[in-house]
C-alpha cells in the first residue's frame, strides 16, 4: 500500500536574507488516488507575490488532480490514458484547467492588492508593463510538479525545475518526465510563461506493465545540493531505506530535523521532498538500494581517480625521464673525463664531479617516486573497477580466497591441462571507465611545455 507525504523547509539563504519560503507542497489521499503537488516561487524581487504563487497552483492542482482521476474512473477512460490517441487531449486539457484556474486566481488577487510600493521598487525591470496590466502573472511567477498515483496509473505533471525519481519494482530508477533543456542553472520555465500550457509536460505509467516501489519529487533545492544525478538518486535511495525502517512518520520526522543542515550546507534554497511510498516493496529491495549507492560512491572515487591519472598523463613523467637521462649523461661524462679507463668513480674527491652525481641521483629518484604514483593510482583504478564489476554481478567486492584443502575442485598452478570454470571466465565487456571519467585524445588538456636542461654533446673526442 502506498503512502503519501510532503516537506517543505525554508532555506537557509533566504532565512539569512530575510526572504519568506518561496516552496509550497501539499498531499492528499483517499480511496480513489494519492497526489502530492510541489511549488517553488521564484527568488526574484520581479515576482514578489511568488510565494502567494507557489501555494496557489499546490492547492488547484491537488483539487484538479482529484477531479480528473473522478472523471476518468466514472467514465471508464483509464485505458485512454495509455493510447496515445486519447492521451494528449485528455491530460492537455486537466493542464489547461490547471493553469488557467491558477492564472485567474492570481490576477484577481493582484486587481484586489495593488503592488505596494516596497513591491514597485523590486520590480523595476517589469514595473512599467506592470502598470499597463501586461504579464501580471509573471508577479506570481512559479514552477510545479505533481503526482496522481491509483491502483491503475501514475500521472506526473511538471512545469520548471526540479526533478522527481520513480523507483520501479525490481529496484532501478528513472525520470521519466520529459526534461526541458530550456531550464539551466538558476533558469527555468514557469507558469506564469506565456505557452505555460503547451510547454508544460507529463508522462503516464502504466502500473500493471511498470508496477513501482516509490515516488520521489523534490524542488531545485534538492537537486542543487548534488554534483551529479547519480548522487541524487543515492539519496533518495537512503531516505527510501530510513523509511523502511521507521515508517513514513518517522521519515517525515527525520526530514524535518537534517533537511535544515542540508539546505545549510548545499545549495541553501527552500528545499521540498514528497511523494509516494510502498513500505512493503521497497523493504524488499533494501540489497538493491544498498549496492546501488555503493557503486554510487565507487564511481564518484573513480571519477576523482581517473582525474588525477589524466592529470598526470599530461606530459610531465616523461620530462622527469629526460631530465634524469640528461642528468645521467652529463654524470658520467664527468666520470669519464677523471677515469676513462675504470668503471669505478675517481678516487679523488671531486666538488665538481659529486655534484653531478647528486644531480642525477635527484632527478632518478624524482622520476622514480612519480612513476610510482602513478602505478599505484592506476592498480588503484583497477581495483575499484573489478569492485564495480562484482557489485554489478551480485558478488561480494571483495573475492573470497579459495583454500585448496577444502576444495575438491582445486587444480594446481602448474596443471596445464586445467580449464578455468565458464563462469570464471566471463569477463564484463561492458564495465569500463565511466565515459564521463575517461581522458580521450581528442578531449585532453594540451600538455605544458616544461623547460629542459640544454643538452650538452656526449660525444668522444
Amino acid at each position: 500500500m502506498y503512502e503519501t507525504f510532503n516537506i517543505t523547509i525554508h532555506g537557509a539563504g533566504h532565512i539569512k536574507a530575510g526572504q519568506p519560503c518561496e516552496d509550497y507542497s501539499i498531499s492528499t489521499e483517499d480511496a480513489l488516488c494519492r497526489i502530492f503537488v510541489a511549488a517553488d516561487g521564484h527568488g526574484d524581487s520581479n515576482c514578489p507575490r511568488s510565494s502567494f504563487g507557489s501555494e496557489t497552483i499546490c492547492r488547484i492542482a491537488s483539487e484538479e488532480l482529484r477531479s480528473f482521476a473522478v472523471s476518468i474512473e466514472e467514465e471508464n477512460w483509464t485505458d485512454r490514458l495509455f493510447d496515445s490517441r486519447w492521451k494528449e487531449p485528455l491530460i492537455r486539457q486537466l493542464i489547461t484547467s490547471i493553469f488557467g484556474k491558477w492564472t485567474q486566481t492570481v490576477l484577481d488577487d493582484f486587481n484586489r492588492n495593488p503592488l505596494t510600493d516596497e513591491e514597485r521598487a523590486g520590480s523595476r525591470s517589469y514595473i512599467a508593463r506592470y502598470d499597463q496590466g501586461e504579464r501580471i502573472e509573471h508577479v506570481y511567477g512559479t514552477t510545479m510538479i505533481a503526482g496522481l498515483l491509483t491502483d491503475r496509473y501514475l500521472l506526473l505533471l511538471q512545469q520548471g525545475d526540479g526533478r522527481c525519481d520513480v523507483f520501479y519494482e525490481d529496484g532501478h530508477v528513472d525520470q521519466p518526465i520529459p526534461w526541458d533543456d530550456r531550464c539551466f542553472a538558476n533558469v527555468t520555465t514557469s507558469l506564469c510563461d506565456t505557452d505555460a500550457i503547451a510547454s508544460c509536460r507529463y508522462h503516464v505509467i502504466d502500473l500493471a506493465v511498470y508496477p513501482i516501489s516509490a515516488c520521489m519529487a523534490g524542488s531545485d533545492g534538492v537537486e542543487d545540493s548534488f554534483f551529479s544525478m547519480d548522487q541524487m538518486h543515492s539519496y533518495y535511495r537512503e531516505l527510501l531505506i530510513y523509511a523502511s525502517e521507521h515508517g513514513v512518520k518517522g521519515l517525515l520526522k527525520h526530514l524535518n530535523e537534517t533537511l535544515p543542515e542540508f539546505s545549510q550546507k548545499g545549495s541553501r534554497d527552500d528545499t521540498t521532498i514528497c511523494g509516494f511510498i510502498d513500505l512493503e516493496k521497497v523493504s524488499s529491495l533494501i540489497h538493491v538500494f544498498v549496492r546501488a549507492n555503493r557503486e554510487t560512491d565507487l564511481q564518484s572515487s573513480l571519477k576523482l581517480l581517473n582525474d588525477r591519472i589524466t592529470s598526470m598523463e599530461s606530459g610531465k613523467m616523461e620530462y622527469l625521464q629526460r631530465q634524469m637521462n640528461n642528468a645521467e649523461q652529463i654524470w658520467l661524462k664527468a666520470r669519464r673525463s677523471l677515469s676513462p679507463d675504470s668503471l669505478f668513480p675517481p678516487m679523488i674527491p671531486d666538488p665538481e664531479y659529486e655534484e653531478k652525481q647528486k644531480k642525477y641521483e635527484n632527478a632518478e629518484k624524482a622520476y622514480n617516486d612519480y612513476k610510482k604514483r602513478y602505478e599505484d593510482l592506476t592498480a588503484e583504478r583497477a581495483g575499484m573497477l573489478e569492485q564495480i564489476r562484482r557489485l554489478r554481478a551480485g558478488l561480494p567486492e571483495e573475492a573470497e580466497e579459495a583454500d585448496p584443502a577444502q576444495d575438491e575442485t582445486h587444480v594446481p598452478a602448474d596443471d596445464t591441462d586445467a580449464q578455468t570454470p565458464a563462469h570464471a571466465q566471463a569477463e564484463d565487456a561492458d564495465l569500463q571507465t565511466p565515459a564521463h571519467a575517461q581522458a580521450e585524445d581528442s578531449g585532453m588538456a594540451e600538455k605544458p611545455a616544461y623547460p629542459e636542461e640544454e643538452e650538452e654533446d656526449f660525444s668522444w673526442n
